[in-house]
């Protein structure tokens, strides 16, 4: 009699866990698993899951072009800078098409992931963010800690400012990228050997 019952039960969460697995519809649709890159109806933008943008481009080391709520926006990396490739004044700076260069390794043809700080957007109208791949890889951090990078620090941005200066401190002392062709003279500025 105890077994007839184990039984019944058995057989009742089989069918249950059965319903469940092959769904009670026959709608198909929604059954289907959504494309990884299907547009999310916003345009141009496509949606590479919940909170993940498009790449469009790498700018330079520590600026992106991103889909963005149905348009490209640019995004310039919060809390980071690498050498300069096209500045106005400056020009190409040394380590600067190095830096961008690794920067585009990263993330040519990744999805991202962005969260803010507290502004949102610079002088320039630029999007500021931290930025993720998908794997969870701290991009800005990684640029940091690979010595493509210095620290530049502009509140209120600074959530991760002590994080980003004792990354800068080791890529510095293992002399990483350019912190292996830079030093710092006694004005604080960083010169070439």
């Amino acid at each position: 009699m105890k077994q007839g019952r184990v039984v019944k039960k058995l057989i009742f969460a089989l069918s249950v866990l059965f319903m469940i697995l092959v769904g009670c519809t026959t709608d198909n649709s929604k059954l289907k698993v959504p494309n990884k890159m299907e547009s999310s109806g916003t345009g141009e933008q496509e949606k590479l899951g919940p909170g993940f943008y498009r790449v469009v481009r790498v700018i330079d080391g520590d600026t992106i072009e991103i889909s963005f709520k149905g348009k490209d926006e640019k995004l310039r990396f919060i809390g980071i800078n690498t050498p300069e490739t096209r500045h106005p004044e400056k020009g190409a700076e040394p380590y600067g098409f190095e830096a961008a260069e690794y920067t585009k390794k990263l993330l040519d043809n990744q999805p991202v992931r962005i969260k803010f700080d507290i502004e949102q957007r610079d002088k320039y109208g630029r999007l500021l963010a931290y930025v993720y791949l998908s794997d969870g890889t701290f991009v800005n951090a990684r640029l940091l800690k690979e010595g493509y990078a210095q620290v530049m620090t502009v509140p209120p941005n600074v959530k991760y400012a002590e994080y980003f200066v004792h990354l800068e401190k080791e890529a510095r002392e293992a002399e990483k990228g350019l912190w292996g062709i830079f030093y710092y003279n006694m004005d604080g500025n960083l010169e070439m050997e």
